[in-house]
């Protein structure tokens, strides 16, 4: 789960490098992490559950 933060960290810095539109992408990276992050624990946890997912 935190590799999908760090993803969106150092993705965001380098595109917003390339594009000079920091710090935009980068916050939109950190969000995108954040949300793959939340998504990932919900399948974990309703896996463990017995989920039908």
């Amino acid at each position: 789960m935190g590799a999908f933060m760090v993803a969106g960290i150092l993705g965001g810095r380098w595109i917003d490098d390339r594009l000079g539109t920091a710090p935009f992408v980068l916050l939109g990276g950190i969000l995108l992490g954040l949300a793959s992050s939340v998504y990932v624990m919900y399948l974990i946890f309703s896996w463990q559950r017995g989920g039908s997912r």
